[in-house]
Parts: structure tokens; sequence; C-alpha cells
């Protein structure tokens, strides 16, 4: 359970920090903005209620969000990371 909240936290620690200094690729600049937006979204349910259900859409959304065409690659690499310490096997 620790592990999970410390992940939690970093996960909202880096989209709070990165949602203001994300840059998009100017032709899609929506779909990256609502790719991060649905990433906080998903973190925040998966912090609230822990289940394999959220883990998985917290995945889906960190995935999607590192898809994003124009992110900066340092961004890419710090979501990357989040995604790799998610374990949902575990709930």
């Amino acid at each position: 359970m620790k592990k999970v909240l410390f992940i939690a936290a970093i996960a909202l620690f880096s989209t709070a920090a990165i949602i203001t200094t994300t840059s998009c690729d100017e032709d899609n600049p929506i779909s990256c903005t609502q790719k991060l937006v649905d990433v906080s979204e998903a973190s925040s349910a998966f912090t609230s209620d822990p289940t394999a259900a959220n883990c998985i859409a917290y995945s889906t959304a960190l995935q999607d969000y590192i898809d994003c065409d124009g992110i900066a690659a340092a961004d890419k690499t710090a979501y990357q990371i989040i995604l790799d310490a998610l374990d949902c096997s575990i709930y």
C-alpha cells in the first residue's frame, strides 16, 4: 500500500509540475492537453480507489500521453518511469 501511495504521489507531483511546462505540438495542442488531463484524472481516481480497473485506466492514460506527438522527450521519459513502476497485477 505504501508503494502505491508513493507512486501516486510521484504521479500527482509530476502531473502538476509538467502540466505547466509541457509543450504540445502546435498542430495538435488540444489532444496533448486533453491526454494530460486524462492522466491527472486517472491518477486521482487510482489514488482514491486503488483497484485493478483504476490501475489499468491510469496505465492506459499514461501510455496514451506518452504516445502523443509533440511532447518533450524529458516529459515522455518522466511519464514512462511512472508507467514502468505501476504494477496493476497486484490488485
